[in-house]
Parts: C-alpha cells; structure tokens; sequence
C-alpha cells in the first residue's frame, strides 16, 4: 500500500460518524468517537471488520468521485446563443477598439476679451 492511501484510510477513520457502525454498541460508538485509531487496534474482530468496511467503502467512494470530477472538468460549457466571454480591462493595456490616445496633453485655451 502507498503512503497516500495508508494515510486517507487513517483520515477516513477520524472522520467516520459513530451511527455509521450499527455492529457497535453505543458504548463502543462513544470510545470509537473518543480514539478511532486505538479503538480500531483495541477493539475484536467482529468490530474492526465493520470499521474497515466503512473505511474502504468511503475510499472507493472518494476514488469514484475524484473519476467524475475529473471527467466534469473536461467537458466544456454549452455556449448560449449571443453569448460573449466577459474580459476586464487590465490597467495599462489597451482595450480592442479603444482608439489611441496621444501622449501630449492637450491644454485649453480661453479667448481673452
């Protein structure tokens, strides 16, 4: 086993809710919650097979998940007719269609009179 999933199978027992292992008494559910990880290596056989399989139901779910996101990503979004990318100016760039503006400043000047 690679590091990575030796160490979310340890996250997934932190994170797995005491009601999720209805093979536990409620006692049992309380010192799983208190230490998951000493519980897991304290506790029988009947119980630690139960523990496992809801940590290596939650892996082939997150395995499964992890697949659609990345599948979702992939696909790009359906375009609506009309419909423009929005882009916001950059400040020193100059926009498409913006016509050039000179660098010499033009001063007004008031007829005297």
């Amino acid at each position: 086993m690679e590091k990575r999933a030796f160490i979310n199978r340890i996250r997934s027992l932190y994170n797995i809710d005491g009601i999720e292992l209805p093979e536990l008494t409620l006692a049992q559910q309380s010192d799983f919650l208190r230490d998951p990880v000493g519980f897991f290596l304290r506790t029988g056989e009947a119980q630690s097979d139960a523990i496992m399989r809801e940590v290596e139901r939650r892996q082939s779910r997150d395995v499964s998940e992890v697949n659609v996101r990345a599948s979702k990503s992939k696909k790009t979004k359906p375009k609506i007719d009309g419909q423009r990318e929005m882009l916001l100016p950059i400040p020193g760039m100059k926009t498409v269609g913006e016509p050039e503006k000179s660098d010499a400043k033009t001063t007004s000047r008031r007829k005297a009179g």
